[in-house]
């Protein structure tokens, strides 16, 4: 993968998609009268002029709504700041017609970053213009390569992704490495060492790190001769149209299973399944994730 090959979602204004991400996910009910519905939260009060995500069913999935000046929902229609909702309300990415979506309420996990994390490996390890139909890995049988470690490494550590999908990594190694004020992550080899392990839950050789400091694919920097800035290149700053239609917790295991999608620049789309595991992991820096599993299916 050569550093210049980034996403290329469709149009979405990625603050706002950040914003919506921290709304809080009320707890409540729907309710319906003669003019539509509107959801009134456990207090009480109901939202208007507002976002909100609702998970309605407690299935850890929320979607996220507009509701009016007066409370009611929104359906099949563009929102006052040109967003779609579907015929049930739901916010939808517009050409691709499926839902936005955000896992809540998982106990000391943050399983919202599986979606991420399912599309960001694909996009690594499986080139999107490639025709086959689908794609697995079980990283709990085979390790990957020192250059896809690398090199996922170096996509999840992009300062945009991460400090949105992973603030306590960007708190702890997120540096300034040049006079122009452009930010990567700084790690030496131990740490470099331990988070990667802690993301994929195989053993990293010193070899890695050797490829991360020849250079590999994709150009690294140096502080010095112990430090590796992870993150640099052009990886996009939208974010890749993904969600997630079932989440569920067996063994110790959550299991995500969604959708994402690649839309080209030259025109086109692929839309993908997937199915994402990973195990719960309370000294992961990634959602206190470490994965185990993927399976991804071209539609």
């Amino acid at each position: 993968m050569e550093q210049s090959k980034k996403f290329f979602p469709l149009l979405l204004c990625s603050v706002f998609f950040t914003l919506t991400l921290s709304f809080v996910c009320f707890a409540g009910s729907w309710k319906q009268d003669a003019k539509g519905y509107w959801y009134q939260n456990d207090d009480g009060s109901y939202p208007k002029n507002t976002w909100q995500w609702i998970d309605a069913d407690g299935d850890h999935i929320a979607y996220c709504y507009y509701f009016d000046a007066d409370g009611y929902c929104l359906l099949n229609q563009k929102t006052p700041d040109n967003y779609m909702v579907s015929s049930s309300g739901e916010w939808i990415f517009n050409e691709l017609y499926f839902p936005a979506t955000k896992i809540v309420n998982t106990p000391d996990v943050d399983a919202n970053v599986l979606p991420y994390l399912a599309v960001s490996i694909h996009y690594v390890m499986f080139d999107p213009f490639d025709e086959k139909r689908s794609f697995s890995v079980d990283f709990t049988d085979k390790k990957p390569s020192d250059e896809h470690t690398s090199q996922i490494f170096s996509v999840l550590s992009d300062p945009y992704y991460a400090q949105n999908s992973f603030p306590d990594y960007a708190a702890k190694f997120l540096k300034t490495y040049n006079s122009e004020g452009e930010k990567a992550m700084a790690l030496d080899w131990a740490n470099y060492k331990k988070v990667s392990e802690d993301l994929l839950g195989t053993q990293i050789s010193k070899r890695a790190w050797d490829y991360v400091i020849k250079g590999g694919t994709i150009a690294y920097n140096l502080v010095n001769k112990d430090t590796g800035l992870f993150g640099l290149g052009d990886f996009g700053t939208e974010t890749p149209y993904f969600n997630a239609e079932s989440v569920s917790f067996e063994d110790g295991k959550w299991i995500v299973k969604g959708k994402f999608a690649f839309v080209f620049i030259e025109g086109g789309a692929r839309k993908y399944s997937y199915r994402i595991v990973a195990e719960e992991n309370p000294h992961s820096i990634f959602g206190h994730l470490t994965v185990q599993k993927l399976k991804v299916t071209k539609e």
